[in-house]
């Protein structure tokens, strides 16, 4: 494993992944609470670019050379180079190619709301919010569905949608520079190249087989973007690139809610890189 990876893995796997715990501020969940409470769809959230960034800095301390200012940053690569790379590293090819749509802050979040509406049965809302509540998981005043906007508005950098086969790039998310651009449409592409191949599959439940469906889609996504970012950009550049953005809003979601959305990304590409490994580096396992 390279030092990029390892360091990665480092930060952002918890240190006692036993089952059943609740722990704020890690990707540790309590299981026996009937899944997710807010359906993540295929997002990148910005909290998953700030593990990133602190795996990162980490990495500064433990390679050599670091220290220089970071280089200037050209404009992003076009997306279809973006999209040939993907295919390189995931080992697939497109259909067709899919044409990024850049929407508001405003649109992700009615986007995101018109989603969670749809899979997210008003009297299972009002239920999981009654239990968190009881729980201290969040304040008496809270309103889950606010909450759940505030993810899909401010917090999300960009997202795919299988029913329309588009990609969304979210104006104002810090994608201004190419780093993080070019990090939110690898993720991305990463979704429609493994919808057009093998169909993202998509349902209402909010269940456990629904949290572990969306970590083996966003660990995949997720562990494609770290192998892109360690072929495509030295440290100096991805840490220029991405530490402007990874203090930006990320949306009111407490603590337990935020490591419920963390999960699917972290604990999921835990899983693929395992399986990564034990088929050689190949894709077949994750297939």
């Amino acid at each position: 494993m390279s030092p990029f990876l390892e360091a990665l893995t480092s930060i952002a796997r918890p240190a006692n992944a036993s089952s059943n715990v609740l722990a704020e501020g890690n990707a540790r969940v309590i299981v026996s609470l009937r899944g997710p409470a807010i359906p993540s769809g295929v997002r990148t959230p910005l909290t998953v670019i700030a593990v990133l960034v602190v795996a990162l800095l980490a990495l500064s301390f433990l390679t050599e050379g670091d220290g220089g200012e970071p280089a200037a940053q050209p404009a992003a690569a076009p997306l279809r180079e973006i999209a040939r790379r993907v295919e390189t590293l995931r080992d697939l090819r497109f259909e067709s190619m899919p044409r990024p749509v850049a929407v508001t802050s405003a649109e992700a979040r009615r986007e995101g709301l018109e989603q969670l509406d749809s899979q997210y049965p008003p009297e299972r809302l009002r239920a999981d919010e009654t239990v968190y509540k009881l729980l201290g998981l969040i304040d008496e005043d809270s309103d889950l569905r606010e909450l759940s906007g505030s993810l899909f508005g401010e917090g999300v950098a960009g997202y795919y949608d299988p029913e329309d086969g588009r990609l969304r790039v979210v104006e104002g998310a810090g994608t201004g520079n190419r780093v993080l651009e070019e990090m939110v449409l690898a993720h991305e592409l990463t979704h429609a190249l493994e919808d057009q191949v093998f169909g993202l599959e998509t349902s209402p439940a909010t269940d456990d087989r629904a949290l572990a469906r969306a970590a083996l889609h966003e660990g995949t996504a997720s562990a494609l973007m770290y192998a892109y970012v360690e072929e495509r950009f030295t440290t100096e550049e991805t840490l220029g690139g991405l530490l402007g953005s990874a203090f930006q809003d990320t949306g009111d979601l407490p603590p337990f809610l935020q490591a419920q959305v963390l999960f699917p990304y972290v604990g999921g590409e835990r899983f693929v890189s395992d399986l990564l490994r034990r088929a050689g580096g190949r894709w077949e396992l994750v297939d």
